[in-house]
């Protein structure tokens, strides 16, 4: 139990150091919201982990999470389709057309499976579809020009592939948890994408 709240606060840190430390670097400042709102989400699924806490209590704090979560996919794939120049309203009302789905779908899952592992899948989707449908080849495609920048974005995008991966395909078991080493790789994985946001791409 502690060590999920341990791993939890370690990506709420990251993400809001990463977040005021480099506030005006950010090229696109929906990425800055990106990581700041995947700590914050963080933070508050630290506390929805505690078996000290009601039950109840807990799977609202892991809702609450998981609206941060979309939130900050939102920001993620606003920054990619300004970024690479997407300014007309077509693929930007698809974004939000897209978050609105995964909204109504987590909303659903929480009214029936609150706080569940299950209740988490909306959250996924939305990553998969943003990060390795969306953005992953745009970084792909831009590493010709910008070498360095994309290529620590998509280290990043595969450490956050990965740890959906183990959370979602590896079952629990006793010691350290599936959950707590994507934890770690999520910390991980949004250094890696603040030094490319933060530098990339012209």
């Amino acid at each position: 139990m502690w060590f999920s709240f341990a791993s939890n606060i370690l990506i709420l840190v990251v993400g809001v150091f990463l977040y005021f430390k480099y506030e005006e670097e950010y090229v696109q400042k929906s990425w800055g919201y990106f990581v700041l709102l995947t700590g914050l989400a963080a933070g508050v699924a630290a506390f929805g982990h505690l078996d000290i806490l009601a039950l109840g209590t807990r799977g609202y704090l892991l809702f609450i999470s998981r609206l941060l979560n979309i939130l900050s996919m939102l920001g993620f794939v606003k920054g990619v389709l300004d970024h690479f120049g997407y300014t007309n309203r077509v693929p930007q009302l698809g974004n939000y057309l897209l978050f609105a789905g995964v909204f109504i779908w987590l909303f659903y899952l929480n009214i029936n499976y609150l706080g569940s592992k299950e209740a988490f899948t909306p959250v996924i989707v939305y990553a998969v579809i943003g990060m390795l449908i969306i953005g992953a080849p745009h970084f792909i495609l831009a590493i010709r020009e910008v070498k360095q920048p994309s290529l620590f974005v998509l280290v990043g995008i595969l450490l956050m592939a990965i740890s959906a991966v183990i959370f979602k395909a590896i079952p629990e078991g006793s010691g350290i948890k599936p959950s707590d080493v994507s934890h770690i790789l999520i910390a991980f994985s949004l250094v890696s994408l603040t030094l490319g946001f933060k530098k990339t791409l012209p």
